[in-house]
This record gives C-alpha cells, structure tokens and sequence, in this order.
C-alpha cells in the first residue's frame, strides 16, 4: 500500500487514506507493537494510523518526496454523541455501498448520503 501511495503522491501530489481501526490485524510483517490482551484474550494490535502516518513520513523522506502529512484520528469526535436509530442505519447503507462499489470493481470512489 505504501507504494501505491508513493507512485500516487508522484503523479497527483494528493491522496486520501481512510483506514478502519481493526485494519492492523492484517499486518503480519510490520512492527505493530501489542498493547495487551482483550476481555477475550485476543492480542490487540497498535495504532494502525500512526504506524501508517510514520511508515509514509519515512518513505517519502528516502525517496525525497516533499509531503505534508495530515493526520486525524475521529474517534473522539465520532464518539462525542451517543448514537442513535438513525446514524445506525445510515452507517450500515454507507458500508454496504462501499463493499458493492468495491466487490464491482471500482477504485478511487466515495459513498454517502444524497438527500
């Protein structure tokens, strides 16, 4: 991914990276430190947006790659409201779109809501 990333910044100069929380488990090879066992006993994984945010400042810097790297963690401002019926419902239809945009094979596309 982190090559796609590059290759991208080098021919646009932008990119945007939205990175699920749980997305860390499927780093077998990179250093994502464990913070400790769940309730359950499974291994919880570290932050998987600092780790992209340094791994990214990292390899640009070696490819000499000017980047401004912005990076936002929502979980505060997700969470500052309890959720209700509604936000429920509107997160699952926008999860559903973005799985059947991606099971049909489109890239660089978005999902949301038009009233």
């Amino acid at each position: 991914m982190i090559q796609h990333v590059v290759n991208r910044l080098k021919i646009r100069r932008t990119c945007v990276i939205v990175v699920a929380e749980g997305a860390g488990d499927a780093l077998r090879d990179a250093k994502l430190e464990s913070i400790g066992k769940d309730a359950s006993g499974n291994i919880k994984a570290g932050d998987i947006g600092t780790f992209l945010r340094d791994s990214l400042n990292s390899e640009c810097k070696k490819r000499d790659i000017d980047v401004t790297l912005k990076y936002i963690d929502p979980t505060y401002m997700i969470r500052s409201v309890p959720a209700n019926a509604h936000d429920a419902k509107l997160c699952s239809q926008l999860g559903l779109s973005a799985v059947h945009g991606l099971m049909a094979g489109y890239t660089q596309f978005s999902v949301g809501h038009v009233c």
